[in-house]
């Protein structure tokens, strides 16, 4: 079984339906209490989880073999990857695929770079194997500028140069591809 965690977010929701074509036993886990019955009418069990919770983290671990990790941008992000792993490693996962960044790096530019850098390495350490998704920003980010594009007509980039968008639903296929075939185990994934 793969526990997809975040399975109602931007890269989450595509990898379920991409799991579930290949014919994956899937477990998702969603904050969202609401969108339980939706996963579940996809062929999903389905978990309400809070990141702090280590109880409903342990269950949600339970019996998976592999898990994909990916958490909303927020101040505790870190911590919640944290919690993850400690409860992957107690269940017994066995491989753990997570999505980080491009750059993510003890001595990135950017505090989320830095953020996602030490969550690798705490999965490195945690003896798990594991492999890093590391997308550059999703095309549905540019939904954001939605707004300002149809009133000024222009596009605010904080971004500081060029970027190569991505698709996140190309990324949640790597994510699945991660988890389904053999040989991504200590690799990253740019």
């Amino acid at each position: 079984m793969i526990t997809v965690f975040g399975a109602t977010g931007t890269t989450g929701a595509p990898l379920v339906d991409t799991l579930l074509a290949k014919g994956a036993t899937v477990r998702t886990v969603t904050s969202d209490p609401s969108k339980l019955d939706a996963l579940k009418a996809k062929g999903c069990d389905a978990v309400a989880a809070d990141f702090t919770d280590p109880a409903v983290l342990a269950r949600a671990c339970d019996g998976a073999e592999k898990i994909y990790l990916v958490t909303p941008a927020h101040l505790d992000m870190r911590q919640w990857k944290a919690n993850v792993i400690k409860a992957a490693k107690a269940a017994g996962v066995r491989h753990v695929v997570v999505a980080t960044g491009l750059g993510a790096s003890p001595k990135a530019g950017l505090t989320f770079g830095k953020w996602h850098s030490e969550t690798q390495e705490l999965l490195k350490q945690s003896g798990l194997d594991w492999t890093f998704v590391q997308p550059t920003y999703f095309m549905q980010n540019l939904l954001w500028q939605a707004y300002n594009i149809a009133k000024d007509a222009v596009y605010y980039d904080d971004l500081g140069g060029p970027v190569a968008w991505i698709d996140a639903r190309d990324i949640a296929d790597v994510a699945a591809e991660a988890l389904t075939a053999p040989g991504y185990e200590g690799k990253v994934l740019v």
